[in-house]
């Protein structure tokens, strides 16, 4: 396994496990957000806003390997391979999200969760983190015209194209925090292909960007990320949309920088060595298999425990708040694991 692959690897690693603690923390703040302190909410929060790089990871590792000219990715491959692994991700979860929310609510056990699901599915009315498989069918659906922009454009052209997508859909925005909108926009841009771009671009070695840069941009996006929670807090405890601008989107200025500059430090310029035993990149190497299962399949571990058992992380203390998604973490990578050995299962986990 190459260096580069192998920093794919981890960071995947690294930021399924910084999602399941930023969902742990969101859940925690909205179940308990009337009964607890501003400090308390000041914290949960910070940890979500911190966490926001994950996600962004996750796509840009994708872009790298998936708008890499010499990978052979047919339309053939994309729809039979990429597409329909996620989309029967999707109905499947709907589905049994649905007969999950049944159980749990104690309702008649009918049939019609299945319809339901399906409805579910269709109308993005089921759990909330699934936003992401929608999203993501949407990149491998536009993946054909993605690579050919990949292997014809020029440097600039291509850091023309990315930086268009940031301008208007990260930069501009930023004059809500005075109060008034953007009406600037690209017709079909979201912050999202930004990033599968920014993957292919950093990886590639077409954008360059020194590891003193790269530190700058993670360092300086986490620390305004952290200035903007103190000041949310301190001063606007009563409405969170005032500095969402710089913190609760994953178009946020700030967040982008962490992000690709967290990416940065592990993929770009010369490939990394990484001197780990062997017995800890096997059992990474395992951690990165079951990671799109994790992703689907933690929610359930954390809504038994945070809602349906009504474990309060604010009374146990702030420590829990790191403790308790790593147990989720593991339990959940267990519980992939195992399904991945049934049949046709492993073709969705």
């Amino acid at each position: 396994m190459s260096g580069k692959i192998r920093s794919y690897c981890y960071l995947r690693v690294a930021a399924c496990l910084a999602i399941v603690l930023l969902h742990t923390a969101n859940i925690s703040e909205l179940l308990h957000r009337d009964a607890i302190t501003v400090a308390q909410r000041a914290h949960a929060m910070g940890i979500v806003y911190c966490m926001m790089w994950a996600v962004p990871v996750f796509i840009m590792v994708s872009g790298a390997l998936l708008l890499d000219p010499a990978r052979h990715v047919t339309m053939k491959r994309i729809m039979t391979r990429y597409v329909k692994r996620v989309f029967l991700a999707l109905i499947s979860c709907c589905i049994l999200f649905a007969l999950f929310d049944m159980v749990m609510n104690r309702e008649r056990f009918s049939l019609m969760f299945i319809p339901d699901g399906i409805y579910r599915m269709f109308t993005g009315g089921s759990w909330a983190h699934l936003w992401y498989l929608y999203m993501l069918l949407g990149l491998y659906l536009m993946l054909p015209f993605g690579r050919i922009l990949a292997r014809r454009v020029k440097d600039r052209e291509l850091l023309y194209l990315m930086g268009i997508i940031a301008v208007v859909v990260s930069v501009l925005p930023l004059s809500e925090l005075f109060g008034f909108g953007s009406a600037f926009e690209l017709p079909v841009a979201s912050i999202y292909p930004f990033y599968f771009f920014a993957g292919y671009a950093v990886a590639s070695g077409r954008v360059k960007i020194s590891r003193h840069i790269a530190w700058a941009m993670a360092a300086g996006g986490t620390l305004v990320i952290l200035i903007a929670v103190i000041v949310q807090f301190q001063y606007f405890p009563a409405d969170d949309s005032i500095l969402a601008p710089l913190t609760a989107r994953y178009s946020a200025l700030p967040v982008v920088l962490q992000s690709v500059g967290i990416f940065s430090l592990a993929v770009g310029g010369e490939e990394k060595e990484w001197d780990l035993p062997a017995w800890l990149v096997r059992l990474l190497a395992i951690f990165d298999e079951c990671g799109f299962g994790i992703y689907l399949l933690h929610m359930v571990i954390l809504r038994l425990l945070l809602r349906y058992m009504e474990w309060d992380l604010f009374l146990v203390g702030g420590w829990s708040f790191y403790v308790l998604p790593l147990g989720v973490y593991f339990a959940s990578c267990v519980a992939v694991w195992l399904l991945k050995k049934i049949p046709y299962v492993n073709t969705v986990l």
